[in-house]
């Protein structure tokens, strides 16, 4: 791999680069666990030797920034066993209500242009830093023209929407409370049709401990089904 990096300052950072990889599935080699349990195996991943031209850039700082990232591989470019053409970007900001309060609000989509992505560089959400309070990487939205084989669910896709707002205060020195409301889905099929109905939701309330949120508790309820019991998460940073 090689890549040129262009820096003005703190605030922007530009990146071009090509990737020459081998890619193949990782192994499960962990022995031991303290709960004596099995191991969930490691998801298998497309194989083959990338070949792919990339470009990313971001704009800004920690709490406000523009992030974009561009990916394509193809035997228009390089002769590699993939082809596709993947876009991504992120807006986050913060926007203060005082010294004690504000709003935290992020923005995130990314979508395939060409081809098939490999299962190692699909869109994936659900869970930790994203739509709290669902399984882990489990938002997907089924491609209805592939059959779905039995018993096993299909693994990311190639197209993404997400959003996370947060209004956050402090209630003391070293301590701040945080209310949120999480949105995402990923779409199997890049074709797909975006609607607001396939969004899942979620809700909560946050803790955030310390003076740079080195600790934090949130509890959480899905919107999708309120008869869920709601879930605790915990973080040692803060949640997007």
């Amino acid at each position: 791999n090689g890549s040129l990096v262009f820096k003005l300052g703190d605030w922007i950072c530009l990146e071009g680069g090509v990737r020459a990889e081998e890619h193949s599935s990782l192994g499960q080699r962990s022995v031991w666990s303290a709960k004596k349990g099995g191991f969930m195996a490691n998801p298998t991943i497309d194989e083959g030797n990338l070949l792919s031209f990339f470009t990313n850039f971001e704009v800004g700082g920690d709490y406000n920034h523009v992030r974009g990232e561009y990916e394509r591989s193809g035997e228009d470019i390089f002769d590699g066993d993939f082809e596709f053409e993947r876009i991504s970007a992120q807006l986050r900001g913060r926007i203060k209500l005082g010294p004690d309060a504000g709003f935290d609000a992020r923005v995130a989509a990314g979508s395939n242009l060409r081809g098939t992505l490999p299962a190692q560089k699909r869109f994936l959400l659900g869970g930790l830093g994203t739509v709290r309070g669902y399984a882990y990487q489990s938002l997907l939205v089924p491609d209805e023209n592939q059959p779905l084989v039995p018993g096993q669910q299909p693994y990311g896709g190639e197209r993404s929407v997400l959003g996370n707002v947060e209004y956050f205060f402090h209630v003391g020195e070293d301590l701040s409370l945080a209310l949120f409301y999480d949105a995402g889905m990923v779409w199997q099929n890049r074709s797909a049709e975006l609607t607001f109905g396939d969004l899942k939701t979620s809700t909560g309330l946050g803790v955030n401990i310390g003076s740079h949120d080195d600790f934090r508790v949130d509890v959480i309820q899905r919107l999708d089904d309120r008869r869920r019991p709601v879930v605790f998460q915990f973080r040692l940073k803060r949640g997007f």
